[in-house]
């Protein structure tokens, strides 16, 4: 499976470039996680999995420690 993880600015919106943000490739969402949290360096983040990174409407949120 393909994930999207960030870190959020603080109106939550999307950080622009790849700072605070990485994309994974696992077969779980669980080590996804863990592995987002690993790169990023908190557990503060948005974890999204994708089918295709170019066309938003195949994101769909898989964890979310924002708030």
């Amino acid at each position: 499976m393909k994930f999207y993880a960030y870190i959020p600015r603080l109106d939550g919106s999307e950080p622009c470039g790849t700072i605070n943000a990485c994309l994974i490739e696992l077969k779980t969402v669980k080590r996804a996680i863990e592995q987002a949290i690993k790169r990023l360096g908190t557990n503060k983040i948005i974890v999204k999995s994708y089918t295709n990174l170019y066309d938003d409407s195949t994101f769909k949120i898989v964890y979310d420690n924002w708030n």
